[in-house]
């Protein structure tokens, strides 16, 4: 199965980014980039296109002063 969820909880509505990136540290998808809401948010990404192996996500979220906070830097593993 090359789908997975991202599960994350923001504790104020605001700008979140979640992007993917490959071991090298290119960035390779933007899942979401956009204000959310607070609550738990689900994002599904379906690396079908991607080869087998380690990925990461990142949860990048935009204060209003506009001060940019990294809340997850996650690996994920892709197995085909």
């Amino acid at each position: 199965n090359a789908e997975t969820t991202i599960e994350f909880n923001l504790s104020n509505a605001t700008f979140a980014t979640v992007k993917i990136y490959s071991v090298t540290g290119k960035e390779i998808e933007t899942l979401v980039s956009g204000n959310l809401t607070a609550g738990i948010h689900r994002v599904k990404w379906n690396a079908g296109d991607w080869a087998s192996g380690v990925y990461f996500y990142r949860l990048i979220i935009t204060r209003i002063e506009g001060e940019k906070k990294t809340l997850y830097n996650k690996k994920l593993l892709l197995m085909k």
